[in-house]
């Protein structure tokens, strides 16, 4: 009877709908586990090693000077070219690793379109599918220290060329009121506050551009390892007199000690326990000319706007990560997919009275403030 009725199912399927499918889901399932190999190429330095060559190469070349062995590179190379990563040569026998291919793999301190960093973040989060499993049975989340001792450091390598080659760029191209300020050579001092900053990459970024006597920046960071690691991080930059680091969360600043003239929180009020909170926190600590900037995920809060390859890794990221993490200690888990109606809701709320999305393809900013420029 079963299987009669499994005949009857499939005469009404649509067969090609059934062979489009089949070819999505067989090309996921084989990045899957290419994502494995390119781990593994990463650990071994393989990459940096094709590209050294500068031009073609053979196994035997890249197996000597990676000391591997001969038959896995041999295997890895196949794949690596079945992927298009590398490209082979039947007739030399050989291999290429182009530039445009070497530059998401090598040299991160000095090269921004440098992105393979994600791929260390995939062996915590595979091992760690167990306890997802139980996360969506009983509904709690992973606390950072479930997913790994060291997920500072891999979410931290994630946005880090963004942090560190770009976020001037952003200032300098779509900010033009915080630009002025930074450029004004100001007389009174200008307070500025990175909250959520964890490893303080941004925050480097902008003081080494932006270095005034009279410009003061700080971190707020409560992920103590983080913390640790932006100190380190400042002092290896020589910017100790320039950035003052703070172990707390978003509430230390309403301690009233100082107000802030510039506020950036980048790609965090959608990982927040409390983001209404959070926002509440930088309204109270702003003064009354100041701007708050936003940097979120660049996607909609509309999952119907969202069908696209990025966002796929974008939700993957927040069941793993940014949800999970917000539900571990009772928040909302609102997800990585936040959007602008969203992020608006929460803002307005917390007494803002100006939001505005900034026009451009390449990040996703808001500008807000306290006071709604057009009614002064």
């Amino acid at each position: 009877m079963s299987n009669n009725n499994n005949d009857s199912d499939n005469n009404k399927m649509d067969m090609k709908k059934v062979k489009d499918f089949g070819s999505i889901f067989v090309k996921d399932i084989s990045s899957a586990f290419l994502c494995i190999q390119l781990a593994i190429g990463q650990e071994l330095d393989l990459f940096t090693h094709m590209s050294d060559f500068g031009t073609s190469f053979s196994t035997e070349e890249l197996a000597e000077k990676s000391s591997c062995n001969l038959r896995y590179i041999q295997e890895w190379l196949s794949d690596m070219s079945a992927a298009e990563y590398t490209l082979y040569d039947p007739a030399t026998k050989k291999y290429i690793f182009p530039i445009e291919h070497a530059v998401f793999f090598i040299n991160k301190e000095t090269n921004p379109f440098m992105s393979s960093s994600i791929i260390n973040t995939l062996q915590p989060f595979y091992s760690n599918i167990p306890k997802y499993v139980e996360s969506f049975r009983s509904g709690v989340g992973l606390k950072l220290s479930d997913i790994s001792p060291n997920i500072g450091d891999l979410i931290a390598d994630i946005t880090y060329q963004s942090m560190k080659f770009k976020v001037n760029g952003w200032i300098e191209n779509f900010l033009p009121e915080v630009h002025e300020l930074f450029t004004s050579d100001p007389i009174n001092t200008i307070n500025v506050v990175d909250v959520g900053c964890g490893e303080a990459i941004a925050l480097i970024s902008i003081a080494n551009k932006f270095n005034h006597p009279n410009i003061k920046y700080y971190g707020i960071e409560p992920h103590y390892p983080s913390f640790l690691r932006a100190q380190a991080n400042i002092a290896e930059a020589n910017l100790m007199n320039s950035i003052t680091m703070i172990n707390d969360t978003s509430q230390a600043l309403s301690n009233g000690e100082r107000k802030y003239d510039v506020a950036f929180s980048f790609d965090v009020v959608h990982d927040c326990v409390d983001p209404e909170g959070f926002v509440q926190d930088i309204y109270n600590s702003l003064s009354d000319t100041g701007i708050y900037i936003m940097n979120e995920i660049l996607c909609s809060s509309k999952l119907e706007e969202n069908y696209n390859r990025s966002c796929v890794l974008i939700y993957s990221l927040s069941i793993l990560y940014c949800m999970s993490v917000s539900l571990a200690e009772g928040g909302r888990g609102i997800g990585a997919c936040m959007g602008e109606e969203v992020t608006k809701q929460i803002c307005s709320k917390a007494g803002f009275k100006f939001f505005e999305k900034v026009d451009t393809n390449e990040v996703l900013l808001y500008r807000i403030k306290k006071i709604n420029p057009s009614k002064i």
